[in-house]
This record gives C-alpha cells, sequence and structure tokens, in this order.
C-alpha cells in the first residue's frame, strides 16, 4: 500500500489521477449526507444518477472506518459522468463533506484500489501495480510505502 500527500493532489495531478482511477476501476462510492429535500450535495448526485450502481445507509464506512450519521453510502459507475463530475473539484481535498461529498473510493471488481478519509487527510492506492507506481512518477506524484 502507498500513501499519497494530500496536498499534492491538485490541478493537472488531480486531474491525471481522476483520469487514470476512471479508466482503471469500475465503480467509484461516495458518502453523500442526507437533508430534509434529498442529499446535501444534490446537484453533485444528479450529475451521475443514471449510474448509481447501488445505496447504503451507513453509519460506518465500510472501506475508511470513518463514523457518520444520517448519511448513504453511494456507488457509481466509472465512466464519463462520474469523471465529469470528479473534475468539477480542483483538488482531491474539496472531497471533504463542505463543497463535496466524502471519503472517494474507487474500487476495481471488489478491490478497492484508492481511498481518501478526507477528515484525516490521508490517501492510499491500497494495491498497486508496477504501472501505478511509473504513473505517479510520470506526473511527479509524490508517494511512500506504508504497511
Amino acid at each position: 500500500m502507498i500513501e499519497l500527500n494530500e496536498n499534492d493532489i491538485k490541478g493537472k495531478k488531480y486531474q491525471a489521477l481522476i483520469n487514470s482511477a476512471n479508466h482503471k476501476c469500475d465503480s467509484v462510492s461516495l458518502v453523500f449526507e442526507r437533508g430534509e429535500d434529498g442529499y446535501i450535495h444534490e446537484s453533485i448526485f444528479q450529475m451521475v444518477a443514471c449510474d448509481l450502481i447501488k445505496n447504503v445507509s451507513i453509519s460506518l464506512h465500510p472501506n475508511t472506518g470513518t463514523d457518520f450519521s444520517d448519511s448513504e453510502l453511494l456507488y457509481f459507475k466509472c465512466g464519463n459522468n462520474s469523471k465529469s463530475m470528479l473534475l468539477k473539484a480542483f483538488s482531491i481535498s474539496e472531497w471533504n463533506g463542505q463543497n463535496f461529498p466524502e471519503e472517494m473510493c474507487f474500487y476495481s471488481g471488489d478491490i478497492v484500489w484508492l481511498k481518501y478519509i478526507s477528515h484525516e487527510h490521508m490517501l492510499f492506492i491500497t494495491e498497486e501495480s508496477e504501472m501505478d507506481i511509473e504513473f505517479l512518477n510520470v506526473h511527479k506524484i509524490a508517494f511512500h510505502y506504508t504497511m
């Protein structure tokens, strides 16, 4: 597993990571907080609603361990809609529940490939390959190996 520097993932580096993840993975999940009239980030949800795979009411995120109340973990197919939605942000750190939903995870099949624990400011590629390392080096994205 490798950890990326959250503060390094912005602008062109963020765009490259999202493009790569969207190409490599089958699905992406985000935590949407419920409000009185739908989701707090309803406009973001509407951008990808047609690609919704499933939604799960959660109190604890299964991949990041974060506690939530009155929230749903939504899974979407990776594709043009998810890429457009994710590229509305300038950096990965914007996916923190304030302007955008939080706890972004990308999946290749049932395997978590990338997970962002926004409240802890931690970003990991959990199943890195030689191609992933080459990608990070080409795009000058700092990383280090972790347990």
